[in-house]
This record gives C-alpha cells, structure tokens and sequence, in this order.
C-alpha cells in the first residue's frame, strides 16, 4: 500500500504514515459495529408493541430516545476523540452498545412485568445511543486521520458505506431472528457485533488527531453550522424515503415497495465507490450543490409519479443525490476547524444528521395526514432545494 510521510503538526520530531485508502480494520471495526444498530431497529417496535403490549406512541417514544441520547452525547464523543484518539472512542463505544444488546436480552426474560421490561428497554436504548455516539464519532474520526484531511471526502465515504451496509444486512437478520427464535436470540447477535468490532480495533494502529488548542464544543458548531444545517436538510428526504414509501405505495396500489430502499441503495453505493474521490478532488461544495440538486430531482419524481416504476426509478436518482452530500459538506466543515479540533467537528457534524432523523419523521407525517403521502416528497424536494440555495451562500463565507 502506497504512503506518504508527513509531519506531525505539533510534534517536532514525530511522524506518522498516511495511508492511500482508510485503514481496513477501522472499516471493518465500523461495520461490524454498526450492526448492532441495524439489528434491533426492526425487532424492537415489534418487541414492545406486540409482547409488551405498549401503544404506538410508547414504541415512537422508545425508538426516539435513541437519537436523543446520540445527539446530546456528540460533544462528549468528540471530546473523547480529541484528547484520546479515534481508537480509544470507538473502544468506549462498542463496549456501550455491547451493553444495550445485553438489556434488551434481560428485557425478555420470563416473569419480567411489562413495565420492567420496558424500563430496561429505555435503558438499553439510552446505551446504545451514548454507544452510537462515540463509535461512530471515533471511527468516522479514526478513519479521516489515517488517510489525513487531503483524503478526508474518500475516507467519509467510505465510512458512509460500511453503515449502510450494516444497517442494510443487520436489519433482515435481526427480523429473522426475532421470529425463528425470539428478542433473546437477536440480541445475543446485538452483544457479539460490537465484541468483534473491539476485538478488531485494539489490534488496528492508533492515528490520533495533531495536538494544538482544541475549542470547546459550541464554539466548533459556531463554526460548522452552515455545512450541518446542509447535511440536516439533504437527511429530509431520506427520512421520508424510509418511513413513508411502504404507505405511499400502497396508497397509490403499488406492489413493490420492498424495492425502494434496494433502489435507493444502489444509487447511493454506486456513487459512493466509483466518485467518492470528487469531494477531495473538485471541491466539497460543488459536489454538495449538484448532489442536492439530484436529490431534488429524485424527490420530485417520487412527489408527481404516475406510475410505480417512475417511483422507483425517483428513490435510485434520491440515492444517486444523497450519496456525496455527507462527504462533501463534511470535508468543508473540517476546513472551517483547527485540526485539533477534527474529532469534535464530526461529532458535531453528524448530529445534524441525527436531528434530520429525529425532526423529520414527525413532521413528514404532519404533511402527510394533511396533505397525501405524495406531499412527504414535495416536502423532501423544497428540502432538497433549500439545502442547495445554502450551498450557494456557505461556498461565500471562508473558512
């Protein structure tokens, strides 16, 4: 693998290796922890509403409480990464989320009393996101400083499709499971994910982030809020992508909406690999412009489809859109801070993101009881739009 030798800013007589491509371990770590996030997304809702017995509005309240935790943890996340390094907060974060897949084992044992059970559920949850928080945080981070920031847009995307792909084979998995043998069963899968994850990452090579003065954490967000609120609106339509497709395709008598994520997915890894060097290479900015702009367009062909496979071929162009605006947007925030302050910038960064998820999905249902489905799209393109007209503005303002 091909290197490149540079100064360690900060340290007069160290050096440390760039690699060519991100570290595998790290993308291996990340993705094998990640499942612990797609495993139980499906299972859970299923778990409280029909074992528990709880109300839909409890099985919102018990999925939500995750982003709240993942939100409210970002800072902390990349605090930890600053000072300690990527390694040391992907380590915290996996034994965290190691220890939400255990509660949700301890949930469904025999004798537990709804109420109990459910109680330990939320603390599950809690844990798994304060775990999200600082895994992704750290890998995301681990993975920018061993490729450095002049490949930081290549290394995010790769990241992006580790988690995709974790979440896109632990979501079925964690269905199968449930039904063949019970919540027990998936969340034994939910505690060995991360396990592995840590076993792969104590034994992968530690970047750390370059020593310098690091800012506390709402001055970094003062700093990156312009690429976040980007990355918040391009997250509109991808919410709505997923929370709402099924609904709107049976609404409109469509049989194959098991297809549209399949769509979307193919659209996003396809772009992620063969361009996902553009950001580095062009710009971040001009590639978050076009992408929106694409994202738009998949959304209006979704909002005015007369017909399914226009539907389909809307949720591929979202996916094709969708793809760069994180690395892009990602590496212009990262040029807004001092490096040192890297690790904080992502964590900041990405919580935009988790506040899309969180926002997105109650207020697209808003529009959708008032308007029809179809309205859930009009609202991901005027998103869409919004977030390139910011672009515009942001590629105004210097770093």
């Amino acid at each position: 693998m091909s290197t490149t030798i540079i100064r360690t800013v900060g340290q007069a007589n160290a050096t440390s290796t760039y690699l060519a491509r991100p570290a595998l371990a790290v993308i291996s770590a990340l993705f094998c922890g990640y499942l612990a996030v797609g495993l139980p997304l499906p299972v859970i809702p299923l778990f409280v509403h029909e074992k528990l017995g709880f109300s839909n509005l409890i099985v919102g309240l018990v999925i939500g409480i995750q982003f709240l935790a993942t939100v409210l943890t970002r800072g902390y996340a990349g605090r930890v990464t600053d000072q300690q390094g990527g390694k040391r907060a992907a380590l915290q974060g996996a034994g965290f989320s190691a220890l939400g897949g255990a509660l949700y084992m301890i949930a469904a044992l025999p004798g537990m009393s709804s109420g109990v059970s459910l109680g330990v559920v939320v603390a599950g949850r809690l844990a798994a996101g304060l775990g999200e928080s600082q895994f992704v945080t750290g890998c995301v981070s681990w993975s920018i400083a061993s490729v450095g920031p002049q490949r930081a847009g290549m290394s995010m995307s790769w990241t992006g499709i580790a988690m995709f792909a974790a979440l896109a084979i632990g979501a079925p998995v964690g269905m199968t499971l449930y039904h063949q043998s019970g919540l027990q069963a998936a969340m034994i899968a939910c505690v060995i994910a991360p396990m592995l994850a840590m076993v792969i990452a104590v034994g992968a090579t530690s970047y750390v982030s370059p020593a310098g003065h690091r800012l506390p954490f709402h001055r970094v967000i003062s700093q990156i809020w312009r690429e976040g609120l980007g990355l918040m609106l391009q997250g509109v339509g991808l919410s709505g992508l997923t929370a709402f497709a099924s609904l709107y395709f049976a609404a409109r008598g469509w049989t194959h909406a098991g297809l549209v994520m399949t769509a979307f997915g193919v659209g996003f890894i396809f772009v992620r690999v063969v361009l996902g060097h553009l950001p580095d290479r062009i710009g971040g900015f001009r590639v978050a412009l076009w992408s929106l702009v694409i994202e738009a367009i998949g959304q209006a062909m979704l909002w005015r489809a007369p017909h399914e496979w226009v539907a389909l071929t809307g949720a591929l162009v979202t996916g094709l859109g969708c793809a760069l605006v994180f690395p892009a947007l990602g590496v212009e925030a990262l040029k807004r801070v001092l490096p040192a302050n890297r690790g904080s910038a992502m964590g900041g960064f990405v919580a935009f993101l988790d506040i899309a998820f969180g926002l997105a999905g109650p207020g697209a249902g808003l529009v959708a009881g008032q308007f029809g489905y179809a309205a859930v799209y009009l609202l991901g393109t005027a998103s869409a739009l919004l977030g390139a007209a910011l672009v515009i503005a942001s590629r105004s303002t210097p770093a």
